[in-house]
């Protein structure tokens, strides 16, 4: 980068005009994505461990001689249920950049896809001559699988709030 022109991450959003430059940023975008897909699947492990504990512990409960701690009790199966839900969805695969890459390799969706239609070795030789394109195309899809993971693990915490606390009064209560 030169003089005042803004690079990635300073406020501008024009690409560095260096093409190996480019091409580095894009790596290490990559990179990035990657590592906050492993944490993500990480934190929705944890989550998950929880959460089926949690349900299992609910749904094996005594029964309650007050009408307020049954209440509690569905009540914190249920949120535990929706943070259940929310958790698989966070683990569930997700495909890469949509369909429409103009032949270029980034997922192995991609590559079965040019295998089917008999033109893997002609896929390849495009790919192989434009990596910049294969390059954003493949930060474009992680960055939408690490921002749907994520959505789903902040979706699963905010359900197993009530959850908790629905579990603790129904303790408090017996």
């Amino acid at each position: 980068m030169t003089g005042n022109r803004p690079g990635p991450g300073r406020g501008g959003d024009e690409p560095p005009t260096d093409s190996h430059a480019a091409q580095q940023v894009l790596k290490e975008l990559l990179e990035q994505n990657y590592a906050e897909i492993g944490r993500a699947d990480g934190k929705a492990g944890m989550l998950l461990a929880l959460t089926v504990s949690l349900v299992g512990l609910l749904l094996t409960g005594q029964e309650h001689q007050h009408r307020v701690a049954d209440l509690l009790q569905w009540t914190a199966v249920a949120a535990s249920s929706a943070a259940l839900l929310s958790v698989l969805m966070a683990l569930l695969p997700r495909r890469g950049a949509p369909e429409g890459g103009r032949g270029t390799l980034a997922y192995f969706e991609d590559v079965l896809r040019a295998s089917r239609r008999a033109q893997l070795a002609a896929a390849v030789n495009d790919s192989g001559t434009a990596p910049r394109a294969r390059l954003l195309r493949a930060v474009e899809g992680t960055s939408r699988i690490a921002h749907a993971k994520n959505r789903f693990i902040r979706l699963s915490i905010v359900l197993l709030v009530p959850a908790i606390a629905s579990s603790l009064g129904v303790l408090l209560i017996r």
